[in-house]
């Protein structure tokens, strides 16, 4: 990470890629490890401003079995932090980048929605956090707002 911060993100890309390939090689690694290390290569890609790598290593992140709610958020402000670096992805058509942009933006309502379930009642956290600016549009993110403030109200 410190590597991606000083402008140096596609070589601690390469690394953490290979971090996560010796990763999957050891099955004594924790589980709870490897969803780390995930999702510290979600940060890094967005740094180095690779979305679809970044949405790639949420999803293989939420896969890993028992999430922790603080998991769970960090996973889905990551994948909203994401949507922005999709607008730099001059590689990729216009219809690549509306689809890339929606899906980061479903994954992270998604497990958000994720986290409610698990006991995240923070309606404060969820309307001011800037980490999920990107997503507060979304029709699906609005509906777990009100689903929230119903459950507090209850």
């Amino acid at each position: 990470l410190f590597l991606a911060q000083k402008n140096r993100a596609p070589e601690a890309f390469i690394l953490f890629d290979e971090s996560i390939n010796l990763s999957k090689q050891n099955p004594s690694l924790q589980t709870d490890q490897l969803r780390n290390r995930l999702l510290l290569g979600t940060e890094i890609a967005i740094f180095a401003i690779k979305p679809r790598e970044a949405l790639e290593t949420i999803q293989a992140a939420q896969k890993l079995p028992n999430p922790k709610p603080t998991d769970m958020i960090k996973a889905a402000t990551l994948a909203s932090r994401a949507i922005p670096a999709v607008k730099n992805q001059e590689k990729l058509s216009d219809a690549e980048r509306i689809k890339l942009a929606s899906d980061l933006g479903k994954t992270s309502v998604a497990i958000l929605q994720q986290a409610v379930l698990a006991g995240l009642a923070d309606l404060d956290f969820l309307k001011k956090n800037p980490d999920l600016e990107s997503i507060r549009d979304l029709p699906a993110f609005k509906e777990l707002l009100k689903a929230v403030e119903l459950k507090k109200g209850n």
